[in-house]
């Protein structure tokens, strides 16, 4: 009989008596591999009582415990750019010479100016009716700028503005993350400043 794995003799010492084939291949035939592995085994479970295991941490049991899917994801807005008309005005508060869109998906707005020297300055607007209202709630984010040449980042300040300098000519994804929300602009498309 071929020698057992350190799991099947695990196993076979779970029980009271070893089993006969274990037994059998261990003491008649003589197997120095397995007796030392029993040995082991035996030597290990013994000591496995004896041991003074940590208590586990609770945010790890409070993770295990949870119910898997149930985790809260951001909810996602697609922005969409406004027509330029006397109610929808952007509402920077930016005098420099830029180009002004605005992008809105019930009860966002995100008004976005690019600087003639390229940068690109956000605000986000949410939970009013009067348009260019700061955001209520005043929460951390980021806002990240996908683009062919890579990708910037820049972090919300306390009234939902963001700047992101040195940004290049071509098409582009803005995601904009805040505690509980994502708000995405699919198809900025940002001019050729030199032309």
């Amino acid at each position: 009989m071929g020698c057992f794995s350190f799991e099947e003799l695990l196993a076979g010492c779970e029980v009271r008596e070893l089993p006969e084939p274990i037994r059998r291949h261990v003491s008649g035939e003589n197997c120095p591999s397995c007796s030392r592995r029993l040995r082991l085994v035996q030597r290990m479970l013994a000591l496995l009582p004896g041991l003074a295991l940590e208590p586990v941490p609770a945010r790890v049991l409070s993770a295990a415990l949870g119910v898997p899917g149930r985790e809260r994801r951001p909810l996602r807005y697609l922005l969409r750019l406004v027509p330029r008309t006397l109610e929808a005005l952007p509402a920077l508060r930016s005098s420099a010479p830029s180009q002004r869109l605005l992008y809105r998906a019930e009860p966002y707005e995100l008004d976005l100016a690019l600087l003639d020297e390229g940068v690109l300055l956000g605000e986000v607007f949410s939970g009013s009716d009067t348009p260019g209202a700061p955001l209520e709630e005043p929460l951390p984010g980021s806002a990240s700028l996908y683009g062919a040449e890579g990708v910037q980042h820049a972090e919300l300040d306390r009234d939902g503005c963001f700047r992101l300098p040195g940004v290049r000519p071509g098409a582009h994804v803005l995601v904009v993350d805040r505690a509980a929300t994502q708000l995405v602009v699919p198809d900025l498309e940002i001019p050729d400043r030199r032309t």
